[in-house]
């Protein structure tokens, strides 16, 4: 059962995070805002129409989108979603799931690179300067959740969090929590680090990296994006909510409600702060880092 409810997590929690950011975000502007099942059809409209390449690209091009869509699944299947099982576990799958990301990053640089278009190499050198400022902050908050459990993987890690570590090691849990929020809208590309409905090339950072993508290979992408900014979402679901109970759909109901209140406080961000200078993002990452490790060591006493 674990198993079917996670797997019905997966197919519709990510659009659902997606609309609920829309719909907070459309609030906020006073409209009424897209259909909720909109990001559906959107994914259905793209994978009816046809592929249009550059013939200036490789193999690369559709190789590297593929990638990029299989290491952002193969991250949702090592994290526990409803409860503390996930599908896959061993030792060292938190390390695993930080180089898949990695993986999927360096795919989706690699095939905007192909494209050899000036725009898309521009919104790959910044994607790769500031995921490589991030990814420090990640270890590092990842490094705190696994913590007193000493077993590095997210099954175990999980399950060592409880309300009452809130209470012994709040404050550290609290700049983490705050740290992996700051990750997800940067992991994610969201304001104030980008805003992902600009199509400036000259300010995007993630959507210029796409602007060669067509048909199904741009909603390849779309997936790939919504399931990674849904797996940075539940590892911080189980950070900040970590109550448990003995029924699994309780677990199941309650999961959907903390995935959707941290959607809405993202949207909320993101409709009400102005997006920050390209120049000093890199200044607010290594804010994040020492916010990280302050978290890690606080956690750790």
């Amino acid at each position: 059962m674990v198993k079917i409810l996670s797997i019905i997590s997966i197919l519709t929690a990510p659009v659902m995070i997606s609309s609920t950011i829309v719909k907070v975000k459309a609030f906020f502007a006073g409209r009424k805002g897209a259909p909720f099942f909109q990001p559906y059809y959107d994914l259905i409209k793209l994978f009816k129409k046809n592929i249009t390449i550059s013939k200036d690209t490789s193999f690369i091009f559709i190789l590297g989108t593929i990638v990029t869509l299989i290491a952002s699944i193969m991250i949702i299947f090592f994290i526990p979603l409803v409860a503390k099982d996930s599908f896959f576990s061993f030792k060292g799958d938190i390390v695993f799931v930080a180089y898949m990301m990695a993986l999927g990053r360096f795919f989706m640089v690699l095939a905007a690179l192909d494209t050899g278009s000036s725009f898309e190499g521009m919104g790959s050198a910044r994607e790769a300067t500031f995921s490589m400022l991030s990814e420090p902050a990640l270890f590092l908050a990842l490094m705190a959740i696994v913590g007193k459990s000493g077993l590095i993987t997210f099954e175990s890690s999980f399950a060592q969090i409880s309300p009452n570590i809130w209470i012994t090691s709040g404050i550290g849990f609290l700049l983490i929590a705050v740290a992996l929020f700051i990750i997800i809208l940067v992991e994610n590309s969201r304001m104030p680090i980008d805003d992902p409905n600009t199509h400036l090339e000259l300010t995007m950072i993630h959507e210029v990296m796409i602007l060669d993508h067509s048909g199904p290979l741009l909603g390849i992408m779309e997936i790939s994006a919504l399931l990674k900014m849904f797996a940075f979402i539940s590892i911080m679901f189980h950070v900040v909510f970590p109550l448990k109970f003995n029924n699994i759909f309780i677990n199941f109901l309650f999961y959907y409600v903390g995935m959707l209140a941290i959607a809405v406080v993202i949207g909320v961000v993101e409709s009400t702060m102005a997006r920050i200078k390209l120049k000093k993002i890199p200044t607010f990452q290594i804010i994040v880092i020492v916010l990280a490790g302050i978290g890690m060591f606080l956690t750790l006493e």
